[in-house]
Order: C-alpha cells, then sequence, then structure tokens
C-alpha cells in the first residue's frame, strides 16, 4: 500500500502501525456492520498521525489540519470520519471493542476467566499506542468511553432475558465494568506490570460474586454472537 506522506520517518512509523493495526485491530466487523475499506484506511493514517505527531505536540495544543497533512487525508475526509479530536481515540476504542467481542465469539474456551485474559491480551498487542495515549494524559478518555460500554451490556442482557432487568442487574453491570475499567487503567499507567492471564484472573476473582446473576459480563459476552 501507498502512503500520501512525504516524511520518510513518518512513512516507517505509520507503516508498521499499519501491520500492527491489520493484525491485530483490523476494525472486524460482522457481516451487517462491515466498514469500507478506504474508511478503514482512513482511520489507520489519521490514528498513526496522531500518535506520531504526540510524540513532540501536547494534545491540546494539536491542530486537526496537522493531523490531517501529517496523514496524507483531506479535512473533509477527516470530518467525515469523526467530530473532533477526542473521536479518533473513542473510535480507536470502539474498534478494539468489537475486536475484543470477536476474539470472545470464536474462543473455544469461554470459562469468565478466559474472557477477561483475552481482553488483557489484546490490550498487551496495543501497548505501545495506549502507552502513548496514556503519556499524553488522554486516558480518562479510555476510562470514559469503555464505562460507556454499560449501556451495552444491559442491552444485551435486556435481549437475551425477555426484556426483564432490575436495578440490581442495572448496578452490576456498573459496577463490574467501572472496576475492570479502573483495574485496566492502573495496569496501563504502571507500563503492564502483570502478564495478561494474572491481570485477567485478578479481575476474574474480583467480580466472581456475580457468576450467577443475569447481568455477569462473561456470560453476556459468551452469549452474543459477533
Amino acid at each position: 500500500m501507498e502512503y500520501n506522506i512525504k516524511n520518510i520517518d513518518f512513512q516507517i512509523i505509520i507503516r508498521g502501525f499499519h501491520i500492527e493495526w491489520t493484525k491485530e485491530v483490523k476494525v472486524l466487523q460482522s457481516k451487517n456492520d462491515t466498514v469500507n475499506k478506504q474508511v478503514q484506511r482512513t482511520r489507520e493514517w489519521v490514528f498513526g498521525a496522531l500518535l506520531f505527531l504526540l510524540d513532540t505536540i501536547p494534545y491540546d495544543e494539536l491542530k486537526i489540519s496537522s493531523i490531517t497533512e501529517k496523514a496524507g487525508v483531506a479535512r473533509q475526509t477527516f470530518y467525515r470520519n469523526y467530530k473532533s479530536k477526542d473521536d479518533i481515540i473513542i473510535t480507536y476504542m470502539d474498534d478494539l471493542f468489537r475486536e475484543y467481542r470477536n476474539r470472545v465469539h470464536n474462543a473455544a474456551d469461554k470459562h469468565p476467566s478466559k474472557i477477561y485474559v483475552l481482553m488483557f491480551q489484546l490490550m498487551m498487542e496495543q501497548r505501545n499506542a495506549l502507552t502513548k495515549i496514556k503519556n499524553a494524559k488522554l486516558d480518562y478518555l479510555l476510562y470514559e468511553h469503555f464505562y460507556n460500554y454499560n449501556k451495552f451490556f444491559l442491552e444485551k442482557m435486556l435481549q437475551n432475558e425477555a426484556d426483564r432487568s432490575s436495578l440490581y442487574d442495572i448496578y452490576s453491570i456498573k459496577y463490574q465494568i467501572g472496576g475492570a475499567a479502573t483495574i485496566m487503567l492502573e495496569w496501563i499507567k504502571q507500563d503492564m506490570p502483570l502478564a495478561p492471564e494474572e491481570i485477567g484472573n485478578i479481575v476474574y476473582e474480583a467480580s466472581r460474586h456475580f457468576q450467577d446473576q443475569d447481568g455477569y459480563i462473561p456470560n453476556i459476552l459468551s452469549k452474543m454472537d459477533k
């Protein structure tokens, strides 16, 4: 693939990012949720440009025009895909979540502990990108968006449980997601000192109390389609 980028150093970096992204994140979708290849390519370039520029420019001072110039995409193309700079990170998180769901769906072993380990394995694979986001002090975006998935899990639970819910279910999902998000971000902040298997089992042990409840997140995930 050719890149419309003049800076050779950046070209090497973005090409490397493209390989990592394509291999590990790739914006995997279900058949009914396919992303156009050009959109995928634009996301790769824009996210790669953001990561590159964060090495030298504080996020608050980083202009969208600088990102589009470095990525080699038109400004109007940027706004067809994103609403703001924050949306670049949010889209990246959504892509990771889709990939995570895909891995859970395809996993031979769907024990709850394995489902949590899969999440941290994916985070470990994205270590470089997540570290740059952390160093730019954007981890609050990761937490806020990760926590917002409580609505997603509640909707999936309602589908699985004939549209019945309770405040207990709602609060238990929020508690589980809030706890997992806090542990995940602390793990990232500490430069991922524990292996995915270790940190995944810590989250599993902390959430076992909910294992027999309708709102137990690993059970919801394991019953989902892609």
